[in-house]
């Protein structure tokens, strides 16, 4: 029997900023799906980014995720205990590589980001669990369900 993989995805502040002014449709789908059915997984520092962009309706978003169980908090604990990169060579800034071990952590392991070096860095990351972690620019290149 399969077990079924909640569909879940990651996005970075640099992305979620975008989240009340959408131009492209491509964003506007990703927000969408993550409205009605997806599942938004963070960390508290990417919770904090959110609220540094000033965006109320990020954080009704939040509000709204969580109430229907629908964001998926990996937590500091779980992400200091991740110690499978000890030896990977990062070339994305500091803060970017708790936002890699929550992905790493995610159920399907997929990003949405801007930064080219969060982006090479997930991509060229070996499997986790089975699953091949994978970052995108534009979501729609990105499986959503």
């Amino acid at each position: 029997m399969n077990k079924v993989i909640p569909p879940d995805i990651v996005i970075d502040a640099n992305a979620m900023r975008l989240y009340d002014k959408p131009k492209d449709i491509s964003f506007i789908n990703l927000f969408s799906w993550v409205r009605q059915q997806g599942v938004l997984t963070v960390n508290q520092k990417l919770i904090k980014e959110y609220g540094d962009t000033r965006n109320d309706l990020i954080m009704v978003l939040l509000n709204e995720l969580s109430r229907d169980g629908r964001l998926n908090r990996i937590s500091k604990e779980t992400i200091a205990a991740y110690k499978a990169d000890r030896h990977y060579a990062y070339t994305c800034n500091a803060k970017d590589r708790v936002h890699a071990r929550t992905v790493f952590l995610s159920n399907r392991k997929r990003l949405i980001a801007i930064d080219k070096n969060f982006l090479r860095d997930i991509n060229n990351y070996p499997s986790v669990d089975g699953v091949k972690p994978c970052a995108y620019r534009n979501p729609k290149c990105c499986p959503l369900n």
